[in-house]
């Protein structure tokens, strides 16, 4: 074999295992925001639906004080539907908090926490109080979670996509 012919072999093999570690890198690189990007969505999502969930909570107890202070109350229908609108939040409220245990920063899961706890703090307070309390708790809890939201997720408010 000639010199050259050696040359333009090992220049070869040498091109193909730097194709091949180029290739490997690339592909961890993708992979690794692959997984960045599925956690960021997966986090938006519990975002989300903690607010949600709990914009719900804060919405049915707001028209039952209401109707615990006088004003009209909700048919027998519009109860049931309520009852079952309250239910199916606090299902999503839980579930979510739940996945946040995996997932949320340990700052966010204290306030969860500590909204879970005092709902449950006193079974002797008045009906009214209860849904008053909830509702402030409720409503201090949307707002820390939007700013948690935001700043763990790395969304500037003055971003508007555009």
């Amino acid at each position: 074999m000639s010199s050259t012919l050696i040359f333009e072999v090992l220049k070869l093999i040498a091109q193909l295992a730097g194709a091949a570690v180029v290739a490997r890198l690339a592909v961890g690189w993708a992979l690794k925001r692959y997984k960045s990007e599925r956690m960021w969505d997966r986090r938006l999502a519990a975002y989300a639906d903690l607010v949600d969930a709990l914009s719900e909570i804060y919405r049915l107890n707001s028209r039952w004080l209401d109707h615990w202070e006088g004003q009209r109350g909700p048919t027998e229908e519009e109860s049931a539907r309520q009852n079952q609108r309250y239910r199916e939040a606090t299902k999503i409220l839980n579930q979510t908090i739940s996945t946040g245990k995996l997932i949320l920063p340990t700052e966010t899961q204290k306030l969860l926490e500590n909204f879970t706890d005092a709902r449950h703090s006193d079974p002797q307070a008045d009906y009214g109080d209860l849904l008053h309390d909830e509702m402030v708790r409720a409503k201090q809890l949307i707002a820390e979670l939007i700013e948690h939201g935001r700043k763990n997720l790395g969304i500037d408010i003055l971003d508007r996509g555009g």
